[in-house]
């Protein structure tokens, strides 16, 4: 058995095709040339179209890609400049007051509260013997104001030499009467 040769080959899928057919009946190409060259340039322009759209397809995807991948960054720079660096900078004063760690800022926080509280209850103290020193010489006034009373006539005696009295300067006649009462209190 031989193969007829009469039959022609696909240019394309190379499978052997009966005569007077226009198309290959396994691939769907053209068996004439003259309507394979059109074919071909009928290709090349689709293909020609398919790679503009596609190209401007590609074009804007890749612009997404890229957008997409910017906005964590724009993101990131954002959360940087509003927390990390505020933060940095915070952590940079507490090295320099001579904080390590939060454990040695709670530790100076405790201490400055211990001496805080030292320094009230000093304050507390010193108030109260104010307090008593006032109590003390606002009795001592009301002793001296009620001896007064009683040797009133007797300084009255003792202040009569010092008859310009009155006349004295505000200093002369506290020393005046600081003498007088040293004479009444002996």
């Amino acid at each position: 058995m031989s193969l007829d040769t009469s039959y022609e080959r696909c240019p394309k899928c190379k499978e052997p095709c009966a005569p007077g057919k226009k198309f290959c009946a396994d691939c769907g190409a053209p068996l004439d040339p003259a309507s394979a060259h059109i074919r071909a340039l009928i290709e090349d322009q689709v293909d020609r179209a398919f790679e503009t759209r596609f190209k401007d397809q590609r074009y804007v995807a890749l612009e997404t890609a890229v957008a997409a991948a910017d906005k964590p960054r724009e993101w990131l720079t954002h959360f940087l400049y509003w927390a990390a660096i505020p933060l940095a900078l915070i952590a940079i004063l507490l090295a320099i007051l001579g904080f390590r760690t939060y454990n040695d800022f709670t530790s100076k926080v405790t201490a400055a509260e211990k001496q805080v509280e030292r320094v009230s209850a000093a304050a507390q103290k010193t108030a109260e013997a104010a307090q008593q020193k006032a109590s003390d010489v606002s009795k001592t006034l009301g002793s001296i104001g009620r001896r007064g009373d009683e040797h009133r006539p007797r300084l009255g005696r003792q202040l009569a030499p010092h008859a310009a009295y009155r006349r004295l300067s505000p200093l002369e006649g506290s020393r005046c009467l600081r003498e007088s009462l040293r004479a009444i209190a002996a």
